[in-house]
């Protein structure tokens, strides 16, 4: 993907000729208002995405930051030091270590 349009790239452009400063006017005729229009819709998409990412590491770090219940021995951990099956289910490191370990010590599973 193309990069967006950085409004700063359009101070400094200069005439090919004797590097007269651009003004927005020549800018536009140059290269047309569909051009410039296309590419602030790129610049306007890559910053909702990078608003996007920045909510979504931020509610991460609440979520982190707040205290689970294993669902086996019932004490309190925060989300980091759990883990989280497929299906959602959240058990601490130790009571989902022992459970992994005892199913397979009893052969129901081959690794």
């Amino acid at each position: 993907m193309s990069r967006g349009l950085d409004p700063s790239e359009l101070h400094g452009l200069k005439c090919l000729n004797c590097r007269t400063l651009i003004n927005y006017e020549v800018f536009r005729q140059a290269v047309g208002a569909d051009w410039i229009e296309h590419k602030m819709a790129e610049l306007a998409e890559g910053l909702a995405q990078e608003l996007h990412k920045k909510d979504r590491v931020e509610n991460q770090k609440k979520l982190d930051e707040q205290l689970h219940d294993c669902g086996v021995c019932l004490e309190q951990f925060l989300i980091g030091d759990m883990v989280t099956f497929d299906c959602n289910h959240r058990f601490c490191k130790a009571c989902s270590d022992g459970n992994i370990r005892g199913q397979l010590g009893e052969g129901k599973y081959k690794v």
